[in-house]
């Protein structure tokens, strides 16, 4: 099933990628740079890689330095998500993702948001301040 989803857009490029969905948030200083997988000890998605995927999850995780570096030295080696997706975001999240140039998306009802957890794929189309939601 396909759903335009109405939220907060930042970003200036349409982007799409593979739902991968964290109950933890992604602490991207523990990504490794180079391959894209998350080396945090303990987290629930550690060993998964994040290039080109779109990452799901309830909050941002870490200072400001330790996100904004974490999220840039994945931009910079080719590796970033292709889309941060958040649900309770705060000024260290939304700081690293405009500075990285991570297309970044918020303000979901709850409803939506659960929607999201069940994975799929999602298109941020930007211009339009929406994002397409296909189910699995």
């Amino acid at each position: 099933m396909i759903e335009k989803i109405r939220c907060k857009i930042v970003s200036e490029r349409d982007a799409e990628g593979e739902i991968i969905y964290s109950d933890s948030p992604v602490n991207f200083y523990l990504t490794d740079p180079k391959t894209s997988e998350i080396i945090e000890e303990n987290h629930p998605l550690k060993g998964v890689k994040i290039k080109g995927k779109a990452v799901v999850m309830p909050s941002g995780k870490g200072s400001a330095v330790v996100q904004i570096d974490g999220l840039y030295q994945l931009y910079m080696n080719g590796n970033a998500p292709a889309i941060v997706v958040v649900k309770d975001p705060d000024p260290v999240i939304v700081s690293a993702v405009f500075i990285s140039k991570v297309p970044f998306a918020t303000g979901f009802t709850d409803e939506q948001f659960e929607k999201l957890k069940k994975g799929g794929r999602l298109k941020l189309l930007h211009k339009e301040k929406e994002l397409i939601y296909e189910s699995l």
